[in-house]
Formats: structure tokens, C-alpha cells, sequence
């Protein structure tokens, strides 16, 4: 009997899109949600909040799940910190 062994796959929380709302530019903008798992909507956020002016750009959340190649595309992105919450 052959077994597999290692972490499960599960898929990425889907998200709603996200909208740019008043002027950015000059500004801090922070994304906040209640987990941080697929990071493609942040990225994809990121770069538009860059594009519009950001000065320094966050992710907030309670959850730091960083799916698959999550913390690389992070690292690449105009995101300049992810702040995860960590209760004891």
C-alpha cells in the first residue's frame, strides 16, 4: 500500500474586486482583510495604488495563510509590508 505524504492543496478564498476609491497620490494606502492567502488580488492592487501615486503601500490581516508562491510575488510587488495579526 503506496501512501502520499504531505500538506494538502486547498484552494485560494476567491475575492471581490477591489476599487480604487478618491486620490491616492502622495498617500499610504492599506489594504486590510481577514486573510491573506492568494495575494494576486493584492499585487494587482498594489500595482494600481503605484501607478496612481502611493507613497508607501500595507497589507493588514488576521490570517497569514501565503498559498504557493504567495511570499515570492510579495517580494516582487509594490507592496512595502504585510502585517499579520497574531493573537495569543
Amino acid at each position: 500500500m503506496e501512501m502520499d505524504v504531505g500538506v494538502p492543496q486547498h484552494p485560494a478564498k476567491e475575492k471581490p474586486p477591489i476599487s480604487v476609491v478618491g486620490d491616492v497620490g502622495g498617500r499610504v494606502a492599506i489594504m486590510v482583510d481577514d486573510m491573506v492567502d492568494d495575494v494576486h488580488s493584492f499585487v494587482a492592487a498594489a500595482e494600481v495604488l503605484k501607478d496612481r501615486g502611493a507613497y508607501k503601500i500595507y497589507v493588514l490581516a488576521t490570517h497569514g495563510l501565503l498559498s504557493s508562491d504567495a511570499p515570492l510575488l510579495i517580494e516582487e510587488s509594490p507592496i512595502d509590508e504585510v502585517s499579520v495579526h497574531v493573537s495569543s
